[in-house]
Formats: structure tokens, C-alpha cells, sequence
């Protein structure tokens, strides 16, 4: 419990660090400001140490900013107040009741923490959106629940000395630096502390030597796909930041190297253990919370000519909001970057340095050199900070080298290997019949509620759940905790689910009930085989909480997905859109029960399985209707009557597939997917055999240079199709996803998909992609180029390749044979004058 509470002493404290803003910074320019005319006034005798004022929270919302207790600034004119209604002196305040007795409930000592910091802040004023995501459940959403420290964020003490001179603030050439790349989906680059300490064998980390060689080490247990993506990021360090001048040299953790050498010295030395790295659950959501605390500032004339920062964005941002008339911050939080444009005043560009020297020196962990970034000759890992801003061509990647083999082999994707189907899929283990009663918890508030039996295997998808499972495990009694969370249930009900289950794990293993206890992590729509059985091979699956009001005169739909060895009862929204030709729907109505049968549907035995349930759940017996053959009053049972609803040619009862494409160039197919399953940063292909669908997040900025790449992709997997389909009549959309964009076609080849309003699902957000890749293959001419008259996914490293022979040799004075024969400095420099970069 002491533990526990330290852990929420050290959170809080990393928290006020984060609880930042653009105040903080301009309250340093302001004083600055003010303390050079004090200079200037005869009235002041002597020269005064000028320190910032005391801070207070709501002064630093710009992470690091810890608040501090100093001497009043003496001027004779008085600072501006920051706020309309200043804070009271912190030693006024509520202090949040780390301190005292130890409580036998660690739940209860949460909530009360997190009330009493909620009331700090409440007075501090609004936090920033991305502190209130952290702040929700102790700092770093389920992280905070799940144990993870500081440390493991990357998040370390400062130790050393402040920095004195301008040599020990920011990054110069020949400096070593160690970079990780973490993360499957989302990933993040960058970079940590040069010690052995910052590796783990689940990730991969590169090593800039500054000097001849550049080292990618992969962790053991690191994904090959992340081993991918690191392998583009040094690849392009060498390129882009050295010319290609650099040996590229790998090495795997635990096989010995004597290139591994130099490795080791810079690091301090080869420990004799490597740390354990992050599960893929918990790695994700340490990449999402890191990512959430990116900042971009733009240094802007306040009150009285100061120079002050202002945020303008946070995660994810575009490169467009850089212009070149003006000075940036972009805070990474252990890292920063200068960045000003050619036509910005140099007083400002003096005052943007001053401020990234503060922000690092007001940082109490550790932090990297702060980065200067000359427009044109952006780093690597400056550009990889923005969703649009690509360091180069994308490498098409189908294998990792290992060891030392200095070589990288591109290998195109295998499409034709990709349509045949996965086999031999490791099969799960169920552990026994699901015979067992299971005992079942809902989250409410910070504490949880026992389920009476008639209820068991009804659950909410606004709730979390947790559900204890014993069975016989070599002649003992174990057991097996699942915490079910629901995809619209909130953060802190899931953080909390994952806290209680840890409790009720460790506390069945101390007090000896059983003999062994394994939790497992159950997200909606995805639940395992056996999870399914202990709830005698159903689940009913409710819209929102359980606290809803429902009424008998409520008509509700659901979606029947499984087999007779498990069925789902998904609700749905109650519309005839949400029904589809390949499905089996249950309506509930308070007159009669009716199974909706689909006249090309997947898994015609569901039938009789869903009948049987349904008469045991309702005590009534399901009428069957199949579609085509409903009578006029089916329809009058739903609010807006007869909609149309998806009807795809599907001859062949095709099961949809659906490919993950990643930034590698790779492209993985999602055996068992849902809704949730598509990351709204990256790209994906969905065949559904009649069409195929290239599904892109339109809400946020994205890589169009990337979707021009699966574009092609997908119209070539429909040309090498060995399926028999109808290659002419099988039609490549483009999706613009995201707030409900999504085309009925699309979202009927998922199972109960959940439309976010407004509803757009029609057919209207359907692009023949055709009409888009004709843009990409098009010439321009010189001025169209230079102007960016030009689709964004074009490649801007090589503009001058979309120019006819003709115009280009009376641009350049040359053929593209003989430019494209010069030293790449050299066509840069000519790029440059002709202003095609």
C-alpha cells in the first residue's frame, strides 16, 4: 500500500511538470522584456539577478515548468496579471491527502487523490485537452493503472549540472545520439538518454556515432515491423543528414558481434541484463500518451513589443502550419526543436532561442540537446514530428537484415501471395468446457458491483466488467480473471477495471484460494473462444450503460455474429441501414421476437443456435423473416421505416478481408478485425471481392503521398486476383473515414459497426480511385510545380520527374539523363535555385 501510494505521490508530481502552457514562457519573455527598459531607467541604482515570478499551475501548461518559490521582481511598474483571477499562493492551497494514514481500500485512496487534485486545479483554471486525458486517470491514462513509472516513459531525473554555455544547449554534428523507434501502429522516434540503461528488447534503438557508422540494434522480442520502420528512419539519417556518407551496421540482442564493440563504449558499456520491454498493450498506449504531449509554439509580439510563445497546435500537425516568416518551438517534451523561417526578423529568432533555453532549463528530467533546423535541410527526426512531411521515398521493405549485414535488400510486396489465405493460425487455448459458473463484477465509480446470475452474459458497451473464472488445473483449483471493457465505456472505468483486477489477482494468490491466477485483457467484439463458453455460448451485448432507460415499448436491434460454437447478440442502432445482406439480425419488439435472415448469409446454421437463444432469453419463441419476403408491418417497428441498407454482389459467400498498411511498405492483413481495429493514422485496404475499398482517416492530417502508394497497391491486388472474380466490374473506392463518412458498402463488412455522428453512411463518400491516380501520373508544367498547383501525394523529392523532356531541358539546360547522372549535392544545389524542393 506504501508503494502504491508513493506511485501516486510520484505521479501527481509529474503531472504538475505537465500541467503546462505557453504562459510560462511568455512570463519568462515578459520579464526579460521588462527587466532590459528597467536597465535603462537612471532610477534603478544597480543591476538586479532578474528570476522569474513564483508560477502557478495554470503558468505551466508547457511541460517541465515546475513551479517555484522566489524572491518578488522589483519594478516599479507592476507585471500584468496572467489571469482575469489570479490563483491564491500555493501555500494557501488544499494539498491533495498523499500524506495520510494508509487506507485498506487502494481504490478509495485514488478517488481521493484524484479529487483532491481535480480541486487544485479546478482553481488553477482549465487544463489543455491533452493534460485532461492524462490527468483522468492519474497521469498517463491506463498506464497509471497498469504500474507503469516514469522510467519506463522515458521520463528520467535530471542529475547533471545546468548547462553554461550555448555548446552544452544544443545539437552539433559529430555529437553521438541514441534513437528509439517504438511502437506497431503508432510509432514513436525518439531520442533517450545515450546510456545501456535506455535499451529493451522490445524495441528497436539506433545509434548516431557522429562519426563513421550508424547502428540499428533490434531487441529480441522487437516486431519485425518495427525493425522495418527503423530501418526507414536510419536509412534516411545516412541519406538525407550525411549524404549517404555513413556504414550502416545491425546487430541483434543476444548474438555476439565484434563490430558490436563501439556499441557498447559509447553506451558505457554491455550490461549483463537487457530491461524487459512493454506488452503490445501497454507499448501502444505509452506511444498514444507520448505522442498527446507533442506541442507546436509560434513566437508571436504580445503587449509592449514582447516576443511570446503561443501554442497553435498539438498532435498530430502539418508541416503547412511552418511559415517562413516566422519562429518555432516544437516541444517533444525530453526533446525541442528550433525552427525558423528565411524571412524571419532576427530579434525574434534571438528570442525563440532564448526560450528553448529556458524551457530545458526549467525541465527537473532529463532532456536531449536543443535542435536547430534550418528551413530545407529539416533533420529526420524533425520531420518524422509531422504527419505530411516525409524524409524521402518510401523503402519497400519484405525483410529485416540481422546482424551485421550491412546490406538492405528492397523486395516488392507478394500480392498474389497475399490472396491466399492464412492457414495453420495458432489455435486458442481453452483451458476447459467453460462449464463453471464464472463470477461477475461491473465497474461502478472506483468500486465494483457483483452481477446476480439471471444477468450473467449481459453486458453494456458503455460499462467494463470484471469475471472470475475457476476451473481445475492439475487436481488444484486456478484461476482466470478477464476485465471486459466495452468500447464506449470511459478511460477511467477501464483504468479502474485493470487496477482491481491486479488487486484481486494478487490478493487470491496471498490469501491461497488458488493455486495459480492469470488476467487477461477482453476488448468488445473481440472476445475470445472460451470467454464466450462460460456464458453457455452467448453473449448479449447491450448499447450504453446499464443505467439507460429502456422502456418495453423500445424496439431494439441486434447483429448476430459467431457460430453454433458461440453467438453474439451485438445491439445495434435501430434503422434498416445498420442490415445487411450476409447477416442475421435479432428485432425485439414488445409484441414479438423476429430473426431478420440475410439472403447471402455467411453462417446459415446461426439460424437454429439464435432461436434457441433467443427463446431462453426472451421466453418466447423468434419469428423467422427472410429478407425479400417482409410483410408491410415489419417495417413500421423501426423509427424511420424502410432505409436503404448494403447489398453486395457476393456470389461466392466471400469473407471480407482486411490489410493493414504500414509505413514500411508492408502490408498484413487483420485476420480477426472490428471497427476499433482501424487506427485513424494509417491506411488500409478492405476486399470485399465485388469492390475494394482503400479506407483513409480524412479527420486528421494525413500522408497523401502514402495513400497514393496503397492506391496503387490496391489496383494492382485486384489485377493479380486468382479468385475468378470480375476484374473489369471489381471497382477500387477510395473511403474518406472518419465522424461517420464511411460508405454503408464499407461499413457492412463489419460486424455491428457503431456510426459516429453526424451520419453520413451513403453512398456519396465512394471515390473511383481511378479518377484519383490520374492526377499522380499526369505531367506539369514548371510553373505548376513551383506554384504547388500539384496533388499533395506527389513525391516533392523528385518534382522535377513530373516534367516533360521538352520543358525540363529548357529549365535545367539539360536532359534528365544527364541531371540525373550528377552527384545528389549537386542536383540539390540546382534544385534549390530553380526552387523545386
Amino acid at each position: 500500500m506504501i508503494q502504491l501510494m508513493k506511485l501516486f505521490d510520484e505521479t501527481d508530481t509529474i503531472i504538475d511538470q505537465l500541467q503546462q502552457s505557453e504562459k510560462q514562457l511568455k512570463t519568462i519573455a515578459a520579464l526579460k522584456a521588462l527587466e532590459a527598459k528597467r536597465k535603462s531607467l537612471p532610477a534603478v541604482p544597480k543591476k538586479v539577478n532578474m528570476m522569474p515570478r513564483p508560477v502557478t499551475k495554470d503558468d505551466s501548461q508547457i511541460p517541465g515548468h515546475a513551479a517555484k518559490e522566489l524572491p518578488p521582481v522589483p519594478f516599479k511598474k507592476p507585471l500584468p496579471p496572467v489571469h482575469k483571477k489570479p490563483a491564491p499562493p500555493r501555500s494557501q492551497r488544499p494539498a491533495p491527502p498523499t500524506k495520510t494514514a494508509p487506507t485498506t481500500n487502494p481504490i478509495r485512496a485514488r478517488q481521493e487523490i484524484a479529487k483532491a487534485s481535480d480541486k487544485l486545479r479546478s482553481e488553477d483554471g482549465p487544463a489543455t485537452d491533452v493534460s485532461s486525458r492524462a490527468v483522468a486517470v492519474g497521469g498517463f491514462g491506463l498506464l497509471w493503472s497498469l504500474g507503469v513509472t516514469n522510467e519506463r516513459l522515458g521520463i528520467i531525473e535530471k542529475k547533471s549540472k545546468a548547462p553554461e554555455s550555448p555548446d552544452e544547449f544544443f545539437f552539433q554534428k559529430g555529437r553521438p545520439r541514441l534513437i528509439q523507434v517504438k511502437g506497431r501502429r503508432k510509432t514513436l522516434i525518439r531520442q533517450v538518454q545515450i546510456t545501456a540503461l535506455s535499451l529493451n528488447d522490445g524495441d528497436v534503438f539506433i545509434l548516431d556515432t557522429g562519426k563513421e557508422t550508424l547502428y540499428q540494434w533490434n531487441g529480441k522480442k522487437s516486431n519485425p515491423i518495427v525493425r522495418g520502420k527503423a530501418l526507414d528512419v536510419v536509412k534516411n539519417i545516412k541519406d538525407k543528414e550525411y549524404g549517404g556518407a555513413r556504414t550502416l551496421k545491425f546487430l541483434d540482442q543476444g548474438k555476439t558481434d565484434e563490430d558490436a564493440k563501439e556499441f557498447w563504449n559509447i553506451l558505457g558499456g554491455k550490461p549483463e541484463t537487457i530491461n524487459v520491454g512493454d506488452s503490445e498493450d501497454i507499448s501502444e498506449e505509452i506511444v498514444k500518451n507520448l505522442l498527446g504531449m507533442i506541442s507546436l509554439y509560434q513566437i508571436v509580439q504580445g503587449d509592449e513589443g514582447i516576443y511570446v510563445p503561443e501554442r497553435i497546435t498539438i498532435h498530430p500537425m502539418s508541416k503547412n502550419l511552418l511559415k517562413e516568416d516566422g519562429c518555432y518551438i516544437l516541444d517533444c517534451l525530453t526533446e525541442s526543436f528550433v525552427w525558423c523561417g528565411k524571412k524571419s526578423a532576427i530579434k525574434v529568432r534571438q528570442q525563440t532561442v532564448n526560450l528553448a533555453k529556458d524551457l530545458k532549463l526549467e525541465r527537473t528530467f532529463w532532456t536531449a540537446y536543443i535542435s536547430k533546423e534550418l528551413p530545407e535541410t529539416e533533420s529526420v527526426l524533425f520531420r518524422a514530428r509531422f504527419v505530411d512531411w516525409s524524409y524521402g521515398p518510401p523503402i519497400t521493405v519484405a525483410q529485416m537484415p540481422s546482424s551485421n549485414v550491412a546490406s538492405t535488400t528492397i523486395n516488392k510486396i507478394d500480392l498474389l501471395e497475399l490472396h491466399k489465405k492464412r492457414e495453420n493460425l495458432p489455435a486458442e487455448v481453452i483451458i476447459d468446457d467453460g462449464k463453471n459458473v464464472p463470477t461477475v463484477w461491473r465497474i461502478e465509480g472506483f468500486e465494483r458491483k457483483l452481477i446476480p446470475e439471471e444477468k450473467l452474459g449481459e453486458f453494456h458497451s458503455g460499462e467494463s466488467y470484471i469475471v472470475l473464472y475457476r476451473y481445475e488445473w492439475k487436481n488444484k483449483l486456478a484461476g482466470l480473471i478477464y476485465y471486459w471493457q466495452g468500447r464506449n465505456s470511459t478511460t477511467i472505468d477501464q483504468g479502474t477495471a485493470a487496477l482491481i483486477t491486479r488487486d484481486l489477482n494478487t490478493e487470491l494468490q496471498k490469501k491461497s484460494q488458488l493455486a495459480a491466477t492469470k488476467d487477461m485483457r477482453v476488448t468488445q467484439n473481440l472476445e475470445p473462444q472460451h470467454f464466450i463458453k462460460i456464458f453457455k455460448n452467448s453473449l448479449l451485448i447491450h448499447k450504453g450503460k446499464e443505467s439507460d432507460a429502456v422502456t418495453p415499448e423500445t424496439v431494439r436491434l441486434y447483429e448476430i455474429v459467431g457460430s453454433t460454437s458461440g453467438i453474439k447478440f451485438i445491439e445495434v442502432n435501430c434503422t434498416t441501414r445498420a442490415l445487411k445482406s450476409h447477416a442475421h439480425f435479432l428485432v425485439q419488439t414488445q409484441d414479438a421476437d423476429f430473426i431478420w435472415r440475410g439472403t447471402n448469409t455467411l453462417n446459415p446454421e446461426l439460424l437454429d443456435s439464435s432461436k434457441d437463444i433467443s427463446l431462453k432469453k426472451r421466453n418466447r419463441e423468434a419469428i423467422i423473416i427472410n429478407e425479400g419476403e417482409e410483410p408491410a408491418t415489419f417495417w413500421n417497428y423501426f423509427p424511420k421505416g424502410r432505409e436503404p441498407y448494403p447489398n453486395l454482389l457476393n456470389p461466392k459467400l466471400f469473407v471480407p478481408r482486411l490489410f493493414h498498411y504500414l509505413s514500411t511498405n508492408v502490408l498484413e492483413e487483420v485476420v480477426i478485425y472490428c471497427q476499433d481495429d482501424l487506427n485513424r493514422e494509417d491506411v488500409y485496404i478492405l476486399d470485399c471481392y465485388s469492390a475494394v475499398f482503400v479506407w483513409q482517416n480524412k479527420t486528421i492530417l494525413s500522408d497523401e503521398k502514402e495513400l497514393k502508394t496503397v492506391l496503387e497497391l490496391a489496383k494492382e491486388y485486384i489485377e493479380v486476383a486468382p479468385d475468378g472474380r470480375d476484374k473489369k466490374n471489381c471497382v477500387l473506392y477510395y473511403t474518406p473515414g472518419g465522424q461517420g463518412r464511411e460508405p454503408l458498402a464499407f461499413t457492412s463488412c463489419f460486424c455491428a459497426w457503431d456510426p459516429v455522428p453526424p451520419y453520413h453512411n451513403s453512398y456519396q463518400n465512394m471515390v473511383n480511385a481511378d479518377d484519383i491516380l490520374k492526377d499522380y501520373k499526369r505531367t506539369y508544367t514548371y510553373q505548376e510545380l513551383v506554384n504547388g498547383n500539384f496533388p499533395k501525394g506527389l513525391d516533392t523529392t523528385q518534382l522535377e520527374e513530373y516534367m516533360k523532356e521538352e520543358e525540363f531541358e529548357v529549365t535545367f539546360g539539360m536532359t534528365k539523363k544527364h541531371f540525373s547522372d550528377l552527384p545528389k549535392w549537386k542536383q540539390q544545389q540546382i534544385k534549390r535555385e530553380k526552387k523545386l524542393y
